[in-house]
């Protein structure tokens, strides 16, 4: 017999008639003496609970898609990314709705838009600046995020698994994440607001120093890079990169322009492709947004939008060369 079966469970003290039974009555006078600890601890709170099971007793699941979680902890990213992402989908941000769930009394509403409750997925998906810095990013074009977190989060694992492994902005999505919940921080706590494209950058900045030195660095992605040829494009993401980044200071030509309050202006461009994605005669959905955007843009200005929509001038025309070639012309 062990002497945990001579306490009472229910009152956790001695229970006498078992110690009369089996010890002399000397012996059961001493046993009395000796107090049990009442006091609790996590070895006491731990056999409590799992002695004192009650037929019938219905046992909660904890929040979240078990689909959802078993993809976060299959990431090849951050462990502390991945914890991140798990207490997103188990509702266990500290959010000012999460607070108040927990009995703090303080408002609910974002500190940051002052137009909603601050849920986590406000905080992630639906607040002014996270769907700034969603756009901004351009790698989810036309995507509308819901009020449903799980939807939202799925739509970022499916995008996800569109792109292979050997595409940097794969994990990107995550690294966005982690940046809005921290620039929320910051903005809670240290009362600092920056521009989503600031944000965007810094996740982008991580995202790519992760990519670069664990994600390159396996076999696999060292022999594909190495069996490619000279001459060839060694980063499969470069030729888009190109592209968006014209694409990108073609827009800041667009609003420079439209500063200035130029409105009948006629753009030219030595890309064939960007011009052509531009014009809408080929479409391109890695620029997303951006090239929503450009397409706003030209509608405000008369003539890029509707004489020079498909115009494109693969060797300059006379009457600009001596401006493009000067002191070259004569």
């Amino acid at each position: 017999m062990n002497v945990e079966e001579l306490i009472d469970t229910e009152t956790y003290s001695w229970n006498r008639p078992l110690l009369e039974q089996y010890l002399q009555p000397a012996d059961v006078h001493q046993v009395l003496k000796i107090k049990l600890d009442m006091r609790y601890t996590v070895k006491s709170g731990y056999w409590t609970a799992t002695h004192f099971y009650h037929d019938g007793e219905v046992i909660v699941r904890p929040e979240g898609s078990l689909e959802i979680k078993r993809n976060i902890w299959s990431l090849n990213i951050l462990p502390k990314i991945k914890q991140f992402l798990w207490r997103v989908v188990s509702g266990a941000l500290p959010t000012y709705t999460k607070l108040c769930t927990r009995g703090i009394n303080i408002d609910p509403t974002c500190q940051r838009c002052c137009q909603d409750e601050e849920t986590i997925n406000h905080v992630l998906f639906t607040c002014p600046h996270a769907t700034a810095m969603w756009r901004c990013s351009c790698i989810l074009p036309y995507h509308v995020f819901t009020l449903n977190l799980e939807e939202n989060l799925q739509a970022l694992f499916d995008f996800m698994k569109s792109l292979s492994e050997s595409e940097s902005n794969r994990l990107l999505v995550f690294w966005i994440l982690w940046l809005l919940w921290k620039s929320r921080n910051e903005y809670v706590f240290k009362k600092r607001n920056v521009h989503p494209i600031e944000d965007l950058r810094r996740a982008i900045d991580a995202n790519t120093e992760w990519f670069r030195n664990v994600v390159l660095t396996n076999a696999e992605s060292h022999d594909k890079l190495s069996s490619l040829q000279d001459g060839n494009l060694a980063n499969e993401m470069e030729s888009a990169n190109i592209a968006g980044r014209e694409a990108l200071g073609f827009l800041i030509a667009l609003q420079q322009t439209w500063i200035r309050g130029w409105r009948r202006v006629w753009f030219e461009g030595d890309n064939i492709e960007l011009c052509n994605i531009i014009n809408q005669v080929k479409e391109n959905v890695d620029l997303g947004n951006l090239l929503c955007d450009i397409r706003h843009w030209m509608q405000l200005l008369l003539i890029a939008h509707w004489m020079c929509l498909s115009m494109f001038y693969h060797i300059p025309p006379v009457w600009l060369i001596s401006f493009l070639y000067y002191p070259y012309t004569i």
